[in-house]
């Protein structure tokens, strides 16, 4: 999936307008002028448009978790963004559990066990690792759209 994708999901799952979206980024540490990330949000037939560096969607995310759960620890190695990592930070900023995944998950009519899950939290030494496709992903928020439809509010 593309991070332009997952940001435009996320920006409309929680009902973020521009201002929120800049904040956002700002808390994630991402320092990029405002008409740069606006070209993220276009279309992509818009000559203006471009796509949005995995350094940005990762200052995205972080800045979702300050706004959402308070400051983070600064890691010391710099983790490759990837499909397991964006599910594993989309886990912490909407404070989900397994549970909680795999009913969102379900409501896209995707099934997942436990087990297959936790695999996907895993370090990617692991013998039991599993690499998150862009599937799970996309899935992953399109049910939770719906969960928040469905429960009246936004978290």
């Amino acid at each position: 999936m593309k991070n332009n994708d997952i940001i435009k999901r996320l920006r409309f799952i929680l009902s973020m307008n521009d201002t929120a979206i800049f904040d956002v980024f700002s808390l994630g540490g991402c320092e990029e002028k405002r008409s740069y990330i606006r070209c993220w949000f276009l279309k992509e037939e818009h000559p203006e448009f471009k796509s949005c560096p995995d350094k940005y969607l990762m200052a995205f995310l972080d800045g979702l978790i300050v706004k959402k759960r308070g400051a983070l620890k600064k890691t010391t190695q710099d983790n490759l963004l990837n499909n397991n990592l964006i599910l594993k930070k989309l886990k912490i900023i909407f404070k989900l559990n397994s549970d909680d995944i795999i009913n969102i998950l379900s409501l896209e009519s995707y099934e997942v066990s436990n087990h297959e899950l936790s695999a996907f939290f895993r370090r990617s030494e692991h013998k039991n690792y599993r690499l998150c496709k862009d599937q799970i992903i996309r899935k992953f928020l399109n049910g939770l759209q719906k969960k928040i439809i469905f429960n009246g509010k936004k978290k």
